[in-house]
């Protein structure tokens, strides 16, 4: 993904591999991430890609089924602190293991 972020003429970084933590905490330090390159081309200027890699958790507090995971999770949390940034994407992609 990276070479194709460069081949696509983005600014790119790999931040980490490694991430991990509670998705709804993650969703939210990625959007803060974002907000920092909307409003301040920091730490890449913009079009850019940012790319992440880990594995995030969901810790529930009650027993029985739900709906969504992880990457929902994730994905929502950062939505909303991404509010209002027009052009502005975070996609949040799983590989269940492959």
């Amino acid at each position: 993904m990276y070479s194709r972020a460069l081949d696509l003429g983005l600014n790119a970084m790999i931040l980490t591999s490694y991430l991990e933590g509670e998705a709804k905490e993650v969703g939210i330090v990625l959007a803060s991430i974002a907000r920092q390159i909307y409003y301040r081309d920091q730490p890449l200027a913009k079009p850019c890609a940012v790319l992440v890699g880990g594995e995030t958790t969901v810790t529930l507090d009650v027993y029985g089924g739900g709906w969504g995971g992880r990457n929902q999770e994730l994905a929502c949390s950062a939505a909303l602190y991404l509010n209002g940034m027009r052009g502005a994407v975070l996609a949040s992609i799983g590989s269940d293991g492959i």
